[in-house]
C-alpha cells in the first residue's frame, strides 16, 4: 500500500505541490476527523431520530441513568408473576 498525503489547503494536490489524482485512479482518499462527542436521541412520540455534537476536548455532562437489559425486563416480569 503506498500512503500519500494532500495538501491541507487544497485536495486538488499533494503535500509537496504535485498533483493528485482525484478521480479515484490513484486510489481512495481518506479523511481524518477530529476528535468529538456525539449523542443520538431518539423522540419516540415524534418518531424522529437527532444527533447532537460537541467538540469540547472533555465528555459534556450528562445525567445520571437507569440502563435496562432485557434480562432485567424478563426477570421484573418473572417477579411480578409470581407475586400474584
Amino acid at each position: 500500500m503506498k500512503l500519500r498525503q494532500l495538501a491541507d489547503d487544497d485536495f486538488s494536490k499533494h503535500v509537496d505541490g504535485s498533483p493528485a489524482k482525484t478521480d479515484g485512479i490513484e486510489g481512495d482518499v481518506f479523511i481524518r476527523e477530529p476528535h468529538y462527542w456525539y449523542k443520538g436521541v431518539n423522540d419516540q412520540l415524534k418518531k424522529k431520530y437527532y444527533i447532537l455534537y460537541s467538540s469540547n476536548p472533555k465528555c459534556p455532562s450528562s445525567v445520571p441513568v437507569k440502563t435496562l437489559t432485557w434480562e432485567n425486563i424478563a426477570d421484573s416480569n418473572k417477579r411480578e408473576k409470581k407475586s400474584r
